[in-house]
């Protein structure tokens, strides 16, 4: 005869837990078997509702951290600019950098290009390094039929800045296959960072089971990095900004997640109290927020220390060029502008009255949705639009979101470039980041619901900047590669932008319109509220890309002997449960995929089961396919001999 004994092994109860689906069971009383004795897995319950049925489980309350740089478009507008306050005239407003190419500078009508706010620091003694991509490699096999899945692999490193938080950032892998990764490899990060005679203060932070979950070995990666030669150089680095807030655990819908997020970034004091008009004297600004700031109120938060009567100035804001090289073919090294700070202040100074000449920065609109017809998020805005009035009266204005046909100079040696404006200015990703608020251990999150790939990189690789007329002796600015509906947003250039709509003629645009009633209407700015939006590349409400079935993986006393194609060899599979009806619901297995185990030797005893539910190609599924509520039920069954008479 025999005795049985059923074993409840629950993920919830668990308080070892990696993620969904993989998961250590403690038993309070350990189990002995003996020889002859089986054991089988009886059956198999995992948590698949949230396949399908778009939820997003957040299991425990997510630390969310957004970082974003900031740029304006660079063009006609805010070139020249007539000061009243002496000397009085018309003046340059934004005024380029290097000295050399002032001449050929797009004083009038700009180069219509996005161009990012910075700063420079001018190293002493510091260790710096350029880490200039990370190598990594998928795991095995690495051939044609095994897939690397899309991921953004996030990192921090110490900033070359004085007492500045770390950094951080992310690099984009694409889905692809295994044997295709070298096209994908190095992955270009381009960080000017500190560090030390080892090497530079550079981290990884993604999670190291996810990244096997993608296919991607974190055992394989390599942070190339190169030592600078930085005394006495002008290191030209991107300003970032943090948003942070607390994601409450719950089950989202993407129409529910989408607004939480969104509101819990939209707000103008996010980081403290706002005051009516610019005073740099008493640091009162219009907008205190990681996404919208001014001039004048960055200038003075990342220039001054000491004391207001002795003020330090340790860096300097400039606007640097997004295109790559020279920025015209006599000038070497990469362009930049910035604007007369002194004298914007003193306009205001001279009159009580006149406002100050200060201009926004950032973004003044951002909005995470959720696309019904395409079932992804999308980032639909996240720029500060061009407005035009359409009414054309000093009395009226209808502040609509327009495009604007940017002027093309056509004296000097460097001529801009034509097309249209689509936004005053805006913001990019650099690092979409997520941790448990209890555990601080790293979230998955932002890969999790489809934004991987939605964020940029600035690049320092072969990039040099000649400022304060210091030549460097290594490479130290940046550019960026900013793509519209890919990381940033802007006004959508459609089809019917060119078509004037105010007046019954038919005329293609020009500029400016001069009417007979001597108004002046403008109609390079065309008004248009379609924008270029950000899509997740997660599709909700559809089925997983997966195959027909699940297997068990059990760590503990007993192994199987499991041999895949590919001659992968796993000895703890223990189960193969089939997925044919899934769909909306649990998946489970009675049994009948369970590979039997029967007992040879000297005794053992189960106390420990490790558990991980695993796709046919070895992987662990992510939490959009799994849940939490997740359990396996082993039966031992033991041979007890009959008495012999």
């Amino acid at each position: 005869m025999s005795a049985t004994t059923i074993l409840q092994l629950r993920q919830s109860e668990s308080t070892d837990v990696t993620n969904n689906g993989n998961w250590k069971s403690t038993l309070d009383y350990p189990i002995q078997i003996d020889e002859g004795d089986e054991v089988v897995i009886k059956s198999v319950f995992l948590d698949t509702t949230v396949e399908d049925s778009g939820i997003i489980a957040i299991n425990d309350n997510l630390d969310i951290s957004m970082t974003c740089m900031m740029y304006l478009q660079n063009f006609s507008t805010d070139q020249k600019y007539t000061f009243v306050s002496e000397p009085a005239g018309v003046a340059q407003f934004r005024q380029y950098g290097p000295t050399a190419i002032a001449a050929d500078a797009p004083v009038d009508s700009g180069d219509n290009n996005l161009w990012w706010l910075a700063q420079t620091y001018q190293s002493t003694t510091e260790i710096l390094w350029d880490v200039e991509s990370i190598s990594w490699r998928p795991t095995h096999p690495i051939n044609s039929t095994h897939r690397v899945h899309q991921l953004d692999i996030d990192f921090k490193y110490v900033g070359v800045i004085p007492n500045q938080p770390d950094v951080q950032g992310s690099v984009y892998i694409p889905p692809m296959r295994a044997s295709h990764y070298q096209d994908h490899n190095p992955l270009a990060v381009g960080k000017i960072c500190k560090g030390d005679e080892s090497g530079p203060f550079f981290y990884i932070e993604t999670d190291t089971d996810y990244m096997f979950s993608k296919n991607v070995d974190p055992t394989s990666i390599v942070i190339n990095a190169v030592k600078q030669v930085s005394a006495g150089n002008y290191q030209v680095v991107p300003q970032t900004f943090d948003i942070k807030f607390q994601l409450s655990a719950g089950n989202y819908t993407p129409v529910e997640l989408a607004k939480n997020i969104t509101d819990q970034i939209n707000n103008v004091q996010k980081s403290g109290p706002v005051y009516f008009e610019t005073d740099p004297a008493t640091s009162h600004y219009p907008v205190d927020t990681p996404l919208l700031t001014t001039v004048l109120q960055n200038f003075y938060k990342i220039t001054e220390e000491g004391t207001a009567a002795s003020p330090t100035y340790i860096t300097n804001q400039i606007f640097v060029s997004s295109t790559l090289g020279e920025y015209n073919p006599k000038i070497d090294g990469k362009a930049y502008f910035n604007y007369p700070h002194t004298k914007m202040i003193d306009e205001k100074n001279d009159d009580p009255y006149r406002p100050i000449l200060d201009r926004f920065v950032g973004t003044n609109q951002i909005a995470l949705e959720f696309d019904e017809g395409e079932n992804k998020l999308k980032w639909t805005i996240q720029h500060f639009p061009i407005y035009n009035n359409l009414t054309d009266t000093a009395t009226e204005n209808d502040a609509l979101p327009a495009v604007a046909f940017n002027l093309l100079q056509l004296t000097g040696d460097y001529k801009g470039t034509t097309g249209l404006a689509t936004r005053y200015s805006g913001i990019a990703w650099t690092a979409l980041t997520a941790q448990d608020s209890k555990t601080k251990k790293k979230s998955n999150f932002w890969n999790d619901i489809g934004l991987a790939g939605s964020t940029v990189t600035p690049l320092t690789t072969g990039i040099k900047m000649n400022y304060g007329g210091v030549v460097p002796s290594a490479d130290n600015s940046f550019t960026v590669v900013a793509t519209d509906g890919v990381n940033i947003t802007g006004g959508y250039p459609g089809l019917d932008i060119p078509v004037v709509k105010n007046n019954l003629l038919y005329t293609a645009p020009v500029h400016p319109v001069i009417l007979p009633a001597g108004g002046n209407e403008r109609t390079d700015y065309v008004g248009t509220t379609d924008t270029t939006s950000i899509f997740a590349n997660r599709v909700f409400n559809s089925a997983p890309e997966t195959e027909g079935y699940y297997l068990i993986e059990i760590g503990t006393n007993f192994k199987q002997a499991f041999l895949g194609g590919n001659a992968t060899y796993m000895s703890g599979v223990q189960s193969i449960v089939n997925r044919y009806y899934t769909q909306n619901s649990y998946t489970s297995d009675q049994g009948a995929g369970s590979i039997s185990y029967f007992h040879k030797g000297e005794s053992q005893t189960l106390t420990e089961f490790n558990i991980r539910v695993l796709n046919p190609n070895f992987t662990v599924p992510p939490e959009t396919q799994l849940g939490i509520s997740n359990t396996i039920f082993i039966e031992v069954v033991k041979q007890k001999l009959t008495p012999t008479k």
